[in-house]
């Protein structure tokens, strides 16, 4: 009871600091609905034994014409009151609703990335999302707990000056039934938190089938039919489970649902007979009928709203813990960081969260002010996740990362990341504006349209901007404008180059940055990172050695290992690891 009682006040303030007004007039109308009701049940007693009178022996009709009013009045009251609940209703559970989106959005864009390789963060947010209509579910209940409660109370007390048995003997019968449901609410709980991850994988699925992503695969191969059917044997599998603990709730509660019908003939009947035998007015009859009427009504609702806000008190205390948590394990620094001069790894060693094997084993090299350097790998030998360090995605396991000397803890997340400039190999683009795509690396930054399109030049997607309706205007995929422009694979990746491009930074960071250009694009391209390393430290990946040539520096990673270091010309006059990548490459092109 304690904990429910602190989730209704949970839900009641977050729904105060929302809007007060609407949730001030909500529980206003709920708590005066109830008292109108009761009045109305007194007036139409009043009426029908003051209309009995005036038939038996005569009397004036004036009260019968008051009466009769004050009975309109309640009811338009009633009505008005109710239309006004309902509309408040509708407003608060719209903004209420959005504030429990952002409340989760803000959660997800404060975590580290770190946690995003963790399948437990997935079912937690999962869970969250899903459970977060909960708290609005417990204030509609708490609300409606306050008005069904003050029914119930008025009516209690109204039937016990005519038989105090009678409102103990209702509240009582309705018990059992809460009881039970109680526990089979918490048992059907507990099972969808343990089927949290079979959800995600049927959800997994049937996002697969329905995405532009994977439709040319699953055309191409056939396995539409068989990606339905593991959605089906996962939902199967989830449906049984929950299928036969639904079918033993349902039957306990038909059968002690039985009880409070036959306490309430018993209760009829003894009224009725009360009238026949003059023990009572034809009003009293109306009277109590109605509220037993109310009673019954209240009471379940009553046990409805309780247990509504029993179960989703379990649903809370997910959401709760998903938006208690703060999902970061990467400390920031004080220090702001203005320019990036010099990058050291010293000996830094370095496995993902949940892993056993080292990604990185023992890195070390510098780089200095308007270096370019490259870093040469195959792949798996680390090459992106130094980036991520570098970024501070995440930390060493061992070793430092010094920027202008001094540990790179030491500088805030924020200036440290705002004085780099990056493209990622999987870096994608967004449903908006091409013009858009490309300004949202530097939303801080007056959007100008001349740095706008010296980006799109230096990314060589001027081809994208001419072919498109629209211009710079043209929304980039079909998502939600007819006219939007798909793009291939190397118009993709130069439409996102271009970001990377538009960001003013002290530093670019290219990860495999024409993996997916034309010969004619990957010339271009490489072309302005050599005029942009004049003014900026850059550092990039690549697998088409042709292109390192440009670098100042070359720096070679194997198993986690900084194998070799120099320049191009050093590295080909020996015989190197370098040197035999590069052969392998031009071989390829030799007749």
């Amino acid at each position: 009871m304690k904990m429910t009682f602190e989730s209704i006040i949970l839900c009641l303030k977050l729904s105060w600091q929302t809007t007060p007004l609407y949730t001030f007039t909500r529980l206003s109308g709920k708590i005066i609905l109830p008292l109108i009701s009761i009045t109305q049940a007194f007036v139409l007693k009043s009426l029908i034994n003051t209309i009995v009178g005036i038939h038996n022996n005569g009397a004036a009709t004036r009260p019968v014409i008051s009466l009769v009013i004050l009975f309109a009045v309640l009811t338009i009251s009633t009505r008005l009151i109710n239309h006004l609940v309902e509309y408040c209703s509708g407003i608060q559970r719209e903004m209420f609703d959005r504030t429990m989106t952002l409340t989760i959005m803000d959660k997800v864009l404060s975590a580290d990335i770190e946690v995003f390789d963790n399948p437990l963060y997935y079912d937690k947010m999962n869970s969250a999302t899903r459970d977060s209509y909960a708290v609005s579910n417990i204030l509609w209940s708490a609300i409606d707990l306050v008005s069904s409660g003050i029914s119930c109370i008025g009516s209690v007390i109204v039937l016990c000056t005519s038989n105090w048995l009678f409102g103990l003997l209702i509240t009582v019968a309705c018990i059992p039934a809460a009881v039970v449901s109680q526990k089979y609410t918490k048992l059907v709980y507990g099972l969808s938190l343990e089927q949290i991850k079979g959800y995600r994988k049927h959800s997994y699925i049937y996002n697969l089938i329905t995405s532009k992503y994977y439709v040319q695969d699953i055309k191409l191969y056939n396995i539409g039919g068989y990606l339905r059917d593991k959605y089906t044997e996962i939902w199967d599998l989830l449906f049984s489970e929950r299928k036969n603990l639904i079918k033993k709730r349902t039957f306990a509660m038909v059968i002690l649902n039985i009880l409070p019908e036959i306490i309430t003939a018993y209760i009829i009947t003894t009224i009725a007979l009360n009238a026949l035998n003059g023990l009572s007015t034809i009003g009293d009859f109306s009277l109590y009928m109605g509220l037993i009427t109310t009673l019954i009504g209240s009471v379940n609702i009553l046990v409805s709203c309780y247990l509504m806000i029993y179960d989703n008190r379990q649903r809370i205390d997910t959401f709760n813990e998903f938006a208690d948590n703060t999902y970061k394990s990467i400390p920031d620094g004080a220090m702001c960081l203005k320019q990036i001069e010099t990058i050291e790894f010293n000996n830094v060693r370095f496995l993902y969260p949940s892993t056993e094997k080292e990604v990185l084993k023992g890195i070390s090299f510098i780089i200095n002010k308007n270096e370019k350097a490259a870093l040469v790998g195959i792949n798996g030998s680390g090459k992106t996740t130094i980036i991520k360090l570098l970024l501070r995605f995440y930390d060493p396991t061992e070793g430092e990362i010094f920027i202008n000397n001094r540990n790179i803890k030491e500088y805030t997340l924020k200036s440290l990341r705002r004085q780099v400039a990056t493209y990622f190999q999987n870096s994608t683009n967004y449903g908006f504006t091409i013009k858009e795509n490309v300004a949202l690396s530097d939303i801080d930054k007056e959007s100008n349209l001349s740095n706008i399109e010296q980006a799109i030049d230096k990314s060589g997607s001027w081809s994208i901007v001419n072919k498109s309706p629209n211009g710079l205007d043209s929304t980039v995929y079909r998502y939600f404008d007819d006219e939007g422009i798909e793009l291939s694979g190397g118009e993709n990746q130069s439409l996102a180059l271009s970001r990377a491009f538009y960001r003013n930074s002290s530093m670019l960071i290219l990860d495999e940055p024409s993996s997916s250009l034309d010969p004619e694009a990957e010339a271009r391209l490489f072309d302005n990172i050599r005029e942009i390393g004049k003014n900026r430290m850059v550092l990039f990946t690549s697998q088409r050695l042709s292109n390192i040539h440009l670098a100042d520096k070359i720096i070679v990673i194997e198993n986690g290992r900084v194998i070799e270091t120099g320049t191009q010309k050093e590295l080909l006059s020996f015989q190197s690891r370098y040197s035999e990548l590069f052969n392998l490459q031009a071989d390829k092109f030799r007749v």
